[in-house]
């Protein structure tokens, strides 16, 4: 394994990228449930009846809480090897891991707030606010469309490169700018990938197709959780 590949891991010992994933996508989900009931009942109660107290606990949960999962994320994402989720014979690029969590955690109150607020005349708005639901959790749960697949990448899903149409021995490190890699293709010139919200070390993304271009026999692990901790070099 190149040292690319090496330079981007820690330790052997630290959390595994998919523990990380999985528990910011679900602890998006508790704590987005916990304080949509909570911001629910405050908001059940009599205004007349509501102490200061009280309300200025419902600031806290609708404001804080948000912010101390981005934190909690941070604290662990220290500790955590970033690599690739394991898919049906693919690795997956996360997206919006923990943007769309903090943004979930801050919208489930409000949306909830929305659906049993009794004040509320507008079987629109209730009924817009219950669609909200299932497309904030899909932002949630979905990934990137870059995938990596024992054919080749998978940029998009009407386009693919297959392994050996890649130059041998790229990309290179100098092919990494920002957030894109450059690959040079042996009848399509150059093209670009660019991850944008996706949860992903782009030198190590950049080193994985170095090395999958470079071994043919690697490729057959691809999508497996031996394959990937081959490719970490766990």
């Amino acid at each position: 394994m190149e040292q690319p590949l090496a330079r981007t891991q820690r330790s052997a010992s630290m959390m595994p990228f998919a523990a990380l994933v999985h528990g910011a996508r679900f602890g998006a989900l508790v704590l987005g449930a916990v304080s949509a009931a909570l911001y629910t009942w405050i908001g059940s109660l009599p205004a007349s009846e509501l102490p200061l107290w009280l309300l200025l606990t419902g600031f806290l949960v609708l404001f804080a809480v948000p912010l101390l999962y981005l934190l909690l994320f941070r604290l662990a994402r220290r500790w955590t090897r970033v690599t690739f989720v394991v898919g049906a014979g693919e690795f997956r690029l996360p997206r919006g891991v923990p943007w769309f969590g903090a943004v979930f955690v801050l919208q489930a109150p409000i949306v909830a707030n929305l659906i049993v607020q009794p004040e509320l005349d507008s079987l629109a708005l209730r009924v817009v606010a219950v669609l909200v639901v299932p497309l904030m959790v899909w932002a949630l749960f979905r990934s990137g469309p870059l995938r990596l697949t024992p054919d080749g990448l998978r940029i998009s899903p009407r386009h693919r490169v297959v392994w050996d149409v890649l130059e041998p021995g790229g990309p290179y490190p100098e092919h990494v700018q920002g957030r894109t890699i450059w690959l040079l293709t042996r009848y399509d010139g150059w093209k670009s990938i660019t991850v944008h919200d996706e949860l992903v070390d782009v030198e190590f993304l950049a080193a994985a197709i170095r090395h999958y271009r470079e071994n043919p026999a690697a490729r057959a692990g691809i999508g497996t959780r031996a394959g990937l901790d081959a490719l970490a070099g766990a």
